[in-house]
């Protein structure tokens, strides 16, 4: 006999399940920040002020949606939550990795870029005269954030929350990932490489990455995580950010466009060669299925589940089927 849980019931045991999950990862992720820190020669607490403030901020919020009761969005506050947390911890993870001794492959992403006919400056050049299309694509490149946001926030309000805890479960699988290829393959951008100077912002990449290749000591509070060239991380949070907001309806074309946009600005602001961009979609497409295997879409339970779960609604199911066969 299956017997189908409720859907409150079923929401309820799959977010235990995910604040279960999330928070021991958390753990043992600060755990190995704390124990390798030290070891690469990093000081400070890593522990910017506003993050910590933000976080403190959704507390607070989440205690008054609960307090209303607001279910949906405590979901959208729960989740921003995990996100500042996580978005702390691998901030600390990818440094650390940055001073693992492998040299920078610049020049071997350029290779390949070369053998696929493609040049990031090529495409700066072409498109730096057309002055509106340039404006509009450097301010879709800043839209990756707002994406994020709309990826914790808009599913869950919807009643989709699933979408956004498989964006925050695919987002740290991700992370993890290249976490790993930057400590094997770091490298810094199309910019040293091809013959351009770099805006400030990209110049200091270069900057810091040198500093994280020396042994001087590094202050973690600084807080300098944006160092990763391949895979493109932008390319992959705008489209982990498209597939959450992909079952929202008025939202999708929107969500899809932005993301592809992005994608596209990461070439025209000079920030990625090809192959950082493709890696990122493949990142993409390993994280999203690594997160609807850790958290699959609910299925009915069997009759010993259902009676672990709620008794009672096992004897109810069973007395409606006893009198329908009197009947």
């Amino acid at each position: 006999m299956t017997i189908r849980i409720p859907p409150a019931e079923g929401e309820r045991r799959e977010a235990r399940n995910f604040r279960v999950l999330m928070g021991v990862v958390l753990v043992l992720l600060m755990a190995a920040n704390f124990a390798l820190a030290p070891a690469v020669h990093f000081t400070g607490s890593g522990q910017k002020l506003n993050v910590w403030l933000g976080a403190a901020l959704l507390g607070a919020v989440l205690w008054y949606c609960r307090w209303r009761p607001l279910p949906r969005l405590v979901d959208s506050c729960e989740l921003a939550i995990w996100a500042i947390l996580y978005f702390q911890a691998l901030s600390v993870a990818m440094q650390i990795a940055g001073r693992s001794p492998r040299p920078l492959v610049d020049a071997q992403l350029h290779a390949i870029d070369a053998a696929l006919h493609f040049s990031t400056l090529a495409v700066v050049r072409a498109v730096l005269p057309w002055t509106a299309v340039h404006t509009g694509l450097t301010v879709a490149y800043l839209l990756v954030g707002p994406m994020v946001i709309a990826a914790l926030v808009v599913p869950p309000v919807l009643g989709r929350v699933q979408a956004s805890r498989r964006f925050v479960v695919g987002v740290v699988v991700g992370a993890a990932i290249t976490v790993a290829v930057f400590a094997l393959w770091p490298a810094a951008g199309p910019w040293t490489t091809e013959g351009y100077r770099g805006g400030p912002d990209q110049r200091a990449v270069t900057e810091y990455l040198a500093l994280l290749k020396s042994s001087a000591p590094i202050d973690l509070s600084r807080g300098d995580a944006g160092i990763v060239a391949f895979p493109s991380f932008h390319v992959f949070l705008a489209m982990m950010a498209a597939l959450a907001l992909n079952g929202v309806r008025r939202v999708r074309a929107i969500a899809w466009t932005l993301s592809i946009l992005i994608a596209v600005s990461t070439f025209t602001t000079g920030w990625h060669y090809l192959i950082d961009v493709l890696g990122g979609l493949a990142l993409t497409a390993i994280a999203a299925a690594a997160a609807a295997m850790i958290l699959p879409a609910q299925k009915p339970a069997t009759e010993p589940e259902a009676m672990a779960l709620n008794p009672a609604m096992v004897e109810a199911a069973q007395a409606e089927a006893a009198s329908g066969s009197a009947s």
